[in-house]
């Protein structure tokens, strides 16, 4: 592909803005992996947003994200994504559910590419509003959507369902496209499963996101059945190439999933689903009517239990066919819409004008919708917070005293209030960056320094993900210094 879009002054070909950072969210991760290679063999050097939005623990597939993942700067807050003009001029929204309005609503202008200037391109490529229908009982929202994706150049919707809501909502003639983990060669998938060594041969693996008590019986079922034990993938973390090899080396294999059919396809895989309405039913359909497969969905237990033939071999010939025609039709969309020129005509730039002035007029309500009741929330716990270490520090003034967690927190509350009174020996930490520097008028140590500083009492001050890593020094404690004592958890609710 010509990249005629680019320029020799821009840092990237172009950014492309999903879900990849979802914690514990296979599919999102891998159909990132898969948008990316695909652009890439299409001559793009694209590279995903680094913007984090919910502040959402990063320590799920690390090793994936910087092994396979290409990602810009990171981006810190909203405000930052405008200086994203100065390095590409193509933006990318897609794919998987980054058109849900339950999912993007406090976020709205990162996902329908807002922020991005008149003179920039903009496709939404197999794009997922994850239902047939546009949530939201706010009409002046509907409509800030609807001119949102009117300033696209081109979108394509990953089920064919976003075909007609996005017409009958918004005005607007879109294009259905798979999800990229059917566009890209099936030796990609191969090759980060061999990666893996998980043993789960002979065995019914599971990947259900939702588990209920239904669940369990369909297990107990299958189990007596097919004489096999079911191996649950989300019973531990695993790695995205272990979760390929789980499905593409097990027996038969049950889900509730969207990419977890996709896999299964892919892998050519005996394979049952249980629809989860509850994340989105329509998601589906589109696989149902592409690949013919709708033996393969089951609404409940009862259906599971009353039919015979439940695990059918796949047509694969059939399956390969269809990825073979849709990743084709694909690509040559692909082609075509970022070859094609931008067209800036005197309507358009009229048009962006009234955009602007709604832009403006959005911010200020989310602000008041959400930003300043965010604010004060977070200021209310922030009191509590600092009352309880307060409280604490009260009860143990006597006593020595160490903080756990060189943390924002602990040095907000440091700059604040005057603790010569106390006897606090320093602040320990696991971040070895951290250690010897100066933190609030503190020295920061290694936990394995506590044995020289002997604190009477270890007071916990690390906010994000307090509840796991509470529990992690807790238990080191325990292990090596039975006479300090943890102080209760601050932050707990």
């Amino acid at each position: 592909m010509t990249k005629t879009i680019s320029h020799k002054t821009n840092k990237y070909d172009g950014i492309i803005t999903n879900f990849w950072f979802t914690p514990n969210n296979y599919g999102a991760i891998l159909s990132a992996y898969a948008i990316q290679q695909f652009f890439a063999e299409e001559g793009l050097d694209c590279v995903l947003l680094n913007y984090n939005i919910h502040n959402w623990k990063e320590s799920f597939a690390q090793d994936f994200k910087q092994t396979y993942l290409k990602l810009t700067h990171k981006i810190n807050s909203i405000s930052d994504l405008k200086d994203l003009n100065n390095c590409t001029d193509l933006f990318i929204a897609g794919t998987d559910q980054v058109f849900r309005y339950e999912y993007i609503r406090k976020v709205l202008p990162v996902y329908t590419l807002a922020y991005t200037n008149l003179n920039k391109k903009r496709i939404a490529f197999s794009a997922s509003f994850g239902t047939d229908s546009f949530n939201t009982k706010y009409k002046y929202v509907r409509y800030f959507f609807k001119k949102c994706l009117q300033r696209f150049d081109a979108v394509s919707v990953r089920e064919a369902s976003g075909i007609k809501l996005c017409k009958e909502n918004f005005n607007l003639d879109v294009q259905n496209i798979l999800d990229p983990v059917f566009l890209i060669n099936k030796t990609y998938w191969d090759k980060l499963a061999e990666k893996a060594s998980i043993d789960v041969n002979n065995k019914i693996v599971s990947y259900i996101l939702d588990e209920t008590e239904e669940v369990s019986q369909i297990y107990d079922f299958l189990k007596t059945k097919y004489k096999k034990d079911v191996i649950k993938l989300l019973d531990t973390e695993k790695t995205p190439e272990e979760f390929l090899s789980s499905i593409r080396d097990s027996e038969y294999f049950i889900t509730d999933s969207f990419h977890g059919v996709c896999f299964a396809l892919i892998f050519n895989k005996k394979v049952i689903c249980l629809v989860n309405e509850s994340r989105g039913g329509s998601r589906f359909e589109n696989l149902i009517q592409k690949f013919g497969i709708d033996s393969i969905f089951y609404k409940n237990f009862q259906e599971i239990k009353s039919c015979d033939n439940l695990f059918k071999t796949p047509d694969t010939e059939h399956i390969q066919a269809v990825i073979t025609k849709e990743r084709t039709f694909a690509r040559d969309w692909l082609k075509n819409k970022v070859n094609s020129p931008k067209k800036l005509t005197f309507l358009v730039c009229i048009n962006e004008i009234i955009f602007k002035i709604l832009y403006f007029i959005y911010r200020w309500y989310y602000s008041l919708k959400f930003e300043i009741p965010l604010a004060i929330r977070e200021w209310k716990r922030e009191l509590k917070y600092t009352a309880r270490l307060k409280k604490l520090l009260n009860q143990t003034k006597k006593s020595k005293i160490v903080f756990w967690g060189a943390s924002l927190f602990l040095k907000k509350f440091l700059s604040k209030n005057n603790l010569k009174d106390k006897n606090i020996l320093g602040i320990v930490d696991m971040d070895s960056e951290k250690r010897g520097l100066n933190y609030g008028g503190y020295t920061v140590y290694s936990p394995v320094e506590l044995a020289k500083l002997k604190p009477d009492y270890v007071i916990f001050t690390i906010r994000n993900n307090h509840e796991e890593i509470y529990q992690s020094v807790q238990s080191y404690l325990v292990e090596n210094y039975t006479s300090t004592e943890l102080l209760p958890d601050i932050f707990k609710k």
